[in-house]
C-alpha cells in the first residue's frame, strides 16, 4: 500500500496547472500554489524574530509545515481529478492557518483580513452547481473572521468592552456585510458573462458544424493549423449540370440563384438521407464523398462508401430528371464517381472550407468531365466495389484528359440492385 501511495505521489504534478482544465479548478490550483508560497516564506520570519526560548516558535513551524502539506494536499488532489475535495481543502485549510497564525502570534498584524479576500475567492472556485458548498464554506470564513476580530479586540482592549471596542465589531461585521454583498454581486456577473460565452461558442460551434464535418470542426476549434488526414478508401463523386450556362443567358441573376439554390437543398437532403459528406459546390457543380467519416451514416445504410457514392448519384440524376421535366428546362447531369485514398483538411487561416486532395479526386473529376449527359460514369476500383449490386455499361479506351486511356463503366439509370438484400 506504502509503495502504490508513494508511486502516486511522485508521478501527481503538483505544479503543473493542467491538472484542471476548468476555470475554477485553474483558480483553486493557482490559491494553494500562492498560499503554499505564502506560508513557506514565513519560515524565515519565524526562525529570525521569534527566540526558540519563548516556546513559540516550535508551534509556530509546525502550523506552517501542516498547513503547506495540505496546500499540497490541494494539488494532489486536483492532480487526481478530485475537485470538489481540492477546494473543501483550500477553503479548510487557508481559514486553519489564518485563525491559528493569529492565535500564535501576539502581535496584532491584520491576518484576519485575508479571510476577506477568501470571501471572494470562494464565489470563483464553486460552480453554479456547487452553490451549497459555496454558501457553507463562505458561512465558515465568516463566522471565523467575526469570532476572530473578537479575539483581536479582547487581546487589544481586554476582557471588559467599552463603546469604541463594540464599535470596532459593528464596523468590521459591516466590512464583512460589504464583502459579502460585492462578492454575490462579482460571481452573478460572472456566471452571466460565463453563460454568454458558452452560448456565442456553442452557436459558434453549431455554424461550425454545418459548414465543417464534425470531427475537422472541433480540431479547427481547438487548434486553426493546418488539418489533413489521410482516409484510405473514399468514394468522390462529382456532378455537373449540363448545359447551365447557356441556360443561365435566359434567366436573370435572381432567378439563377433561386433555381441553384433549389436544386442544392434538393442535393443536400439526398445526400443527408444516403450519408455522404458534402464538400463544395461551384456554381452548377455539386463535390460530395462518401466513407469520410463514417461508412454506415444518414437513414439509408450501405455497406461500402462506393454503395453509397452509386445509390446518392442515382438518387440526385432522378431528381434533376424530374426538375428539368417539371421547369421544362434543356439540361441533363453528368455524374462522376471515383473510389481511393484520398488526403481530407483544411488549409488557410481564415474562412475554413473542406477540401480533398488526391488522384481519386481528379480520377473523379475526369470521369464528370469525360462523362455522358444523365449518365453516372465510374472508374475501375468503384466498378469492383459494387459489382454485383447494380448494373452497368462498360466502356473501353475512353480518353481522360492528363491521365490517358482507362477502361470506365456508366452506371444504368434504371439500376435494380441484384443483391438477396
Amino acid at each position: 500500500m506504502f509503495n502504490v501511495l508513494q508511486r502516486r505521489l511522485l508521478n501527481a504534478s503538483f505544479f503543473d496547472v493542467s491538472v484542471a482544465t476548468d476555470t475554477p479548478g485553474m483558480l483553486t490550483h493557482l490559491c494553494a500554489l500562492l498560499m503554499c508560497s505564502f506560508i513557506i516564506l514565513q519560515i524565515p520570519v519565524v526562525l529570525h524574530f521569534t527566540p526558540v526560548e519563548s516556546g513559540r516558535a516550535a508551534p509556530l513551524l509546525l502550523c506552517i509545515l501542516v498547513h503547506a502539506a495540505i496546500m499540497l494536499a490541494v494539488s494532489y488532489c486536483l492532480s487526481l481529478n478530485r475537485l470538489v475535495t481540492a477546494k473543501l481543502l483550500l477553503v479548510a485549510g487557508f481559514t486553519s492557518y489564518l485563525a491559528w497564525s493569529t492565535l500564535l502570534w501576539t502581535a496584532d498584524i491584520g491576518t484576519p483580513y485575508f479571510l476577506l479576500l477568501a470571501i471572494f475567492v470562494i464565489a470563483f472556485i464553486f460552480a453554479h452547481k456547487e452553490r451549497a458548498l459555496m454558501a457553507g464554506c463562505t458561512a465558515l470564513v465568516s463566522i471565523a473572521f467575526v469570532a476572530l476580530q473578537v479575539v483581536r479586540i479582547n487581546a487589544l482592549g481586554g476582557p471588559t468592552w467599552q463603546p469604541q471596542q463594540y464599535l470596532q465589531l459593528c464596523n468590521q461585521i459591516t466590512l464583512l456585510a460589504a464583502c459579502l454583498l460585492t462578492s454575490v454581486l462579482c460571481h452573478q456577473l460572472a456566471r452571466q458573462a460565463w453563460t454568454q460565452r458558452h452560448l456565442s461558442l456553442a452557436k459558434d460551434s453549431v455554424l461550425l458544424s454545418e459548414i465543417l464535418p464534425k470531427p475537422i470542426a472541433r480540431c479547427w476549434q481547438h487548434n486553426r493549423q493546418r488539418i489533413a488526414v489521410e482516409y484510405p478508401c473514399v468514394s468522390v463523386v462529382f456532378a455537373d449540370m449540363n448545359n447551365f450556362t447557356r441556360l443561365a443567358q435566359t434567366l436573370d441573376d435572381l432567378a439563377l440563384v433561386t433555381l441553384l439554390d433549389d436544386i442544392h437543398r434538393e442535393f443536400d437532403q439526398i445526400l443527408t438521407y444516403h450519408g455522404l459528406e458534402k464538400v463544395k459546390t461551384n456554381g452548377d457543380q455539386y463535390i460530395a464523398v462518401a466513407g469520410l467519416y463514417d461508412a454506415n451514416t444518414g437513414s439509408n445504410l450501405s455497406n461500402t462508401p462506393a454503395q453509397q457514392a452509386c445509390r446518392f448519384a442515382l438518387a440526385i440524376t432522378r431528381a434533376y430528371r424530374a426538375r428539368c421535366k417539371q421547369l421544362q428546362l434543356q439540361s441533363s447531369l453528368r455524374t462522376g464517381i471515383s473510389s481511393g485514398p484520398v488526403i481530407a483538411g483544411i488549409i488557410g487561416a481564415y474562412k475554413p472550407v473542406l477540401d480533398l486532395w488526391g488522384n481519386t479526386v481528379n480520377l473523379a473529376s475526369r470521369m464528370e468531365s469525360h462523362g455522358l449527359d444523365n449518365h453516372i460514369q465510374l472508374d475501375a476500383s468503384t466498378y469492383q466495389m459494387t459489382s454485383g449490386q447494380f448494373t452497368f455499361t462498360r466502356r473501353d479506351h475512353v480518353w481522360l484528359k492528363g491521365i490517358g486511356f482507362r477502361t470506365t463503366y456508366l452506371l444504368k439509370d434504371d439500376a435494380v440492385e441484384l443483391s438477396t438484400n
